[in-house]
């Protein structure tokens, strides 16, 4: 019996991942199902700017801006949640830590020398490519940054913008930390930041709450169906927003995470292949200090 309950608990969770996943694909379908219903009550009643005060227009405008943007984040990041649970997502996952373990604290100066030459390859590949875009090679990149004279002005150009390409910001804690963000540094602390992310998230509900205790509301007198239909138009915006912050939530982790953990991946199998030429590097380099 319990274990008939539990079936019926993970295929109705199941249902519901399905059911969310196909609403977030359809997004659009359902932001142009809203327009179209707005587009129609546009059409059958006479648009008038509004006369109310400046003071009453400010407040409403205030008020909608904040269910936008706590609507907006909070769906976001909903969707990101939901995002993390599809088959592209997990199949990165899954890819990027098989090949973190791969990888342990003894590979780290190996890693590092990696990750140091990786940065330089990508940074020449990256002006070679403008150079070449302008019908010069990369020696005359060398050539002009060496001291020696750009000719045209075409040349110069090309040198110019490919001198302002920079390197990345690539580490050994890049590459093996899954909650990585770019600080500069291999391992940080979370807990230093953590009061300050919290003051943060907290920003659009303090404003929200702020502006729902200041503001007082009284029902309108002729509640009729030209004020319905004008609350409705109102309140339109509100879902194709969070429509918008739902689908780019999950987006933003089916592809642009997922493609991330595939990138590392990549890079640390690149890695693996030359691991013992790196630990021989990272030795020499030992002994010379």
């Amino acid at each position: 019996m319990k274990s008939d309950f539990e079936k019926s608990l993970l295929e109705s969770s199941d249902i519901m991942k399905k059911t969310y996943a196909r609403l977030c694909a359809n997004a659009g379908k359902v932001i142009a199902l809203i327009t179209a219903i707005v587009a129609c009550l546009v059409t059958f009643t006479d648009i008038n700017l509004s006369d109310m005060g400046v003071q009453s227009f400010t407040l409403t405008l205030l008020m909608m801006l904040a269910a936008s943007y706590i609507m907006y984040f909070s769906l976001e990041d909903a969707g990101e949640r939901l995002g993390e649970e599809s088959e592209s997502y997990r199949a990165a996952k899954a890819l990027y830590d098989k090949e973190t373990e791969r990888t342990d604290g003894s590979d780290l100066p190996a890693l590092r020398l990696f990750c140091s030459d990786y940065v330089k390859e990508e940074l020449r590949a990256r002006r070679e490519k403008i150079m070449f875009s302008y019908g010069y090679s990369y020696r005359d990149y060398e050539a002009a940054e060496g001291g020696g004279k750009a000719g045209d002005k075409k040349l110069r150009r090309a040198v110019r913008r490919a001198a302002r390409q920079t390197p990345l910001r690539l580490t050994p804690g890049a590459l093996l930390s899954y909650g990585w963000r770019s600080r500069g540094k291999e391992i940080w602390d979370p807990s230093r930041t953590k009061f300050l992310r919290l003051l943060i998230r907290l920003i659009p509900s303090t404003l929200c709450m702020t502006l729902t205790v200041s503001v007082v509301l009284s029902a309108k007198p002729d509640l009729d169906a030209a004020t319905v239909i004008d609350s409705i138009l109102k309140l339109s915006a509100l879902p194709v927003i969070g429509f918008r912050g739902y689908a780019r939530g999950y987006n933003y982790s089916r592809c642009d995470i997922a493609e991330w953990l595939r990138a590392r991946a990549r890079l640390l199998s690149a890695f693996s292949a030359k691991r013992e030429y790196y630990r021989a590097e990272a030795e020499k380099v030992k002994n010379a200090q």
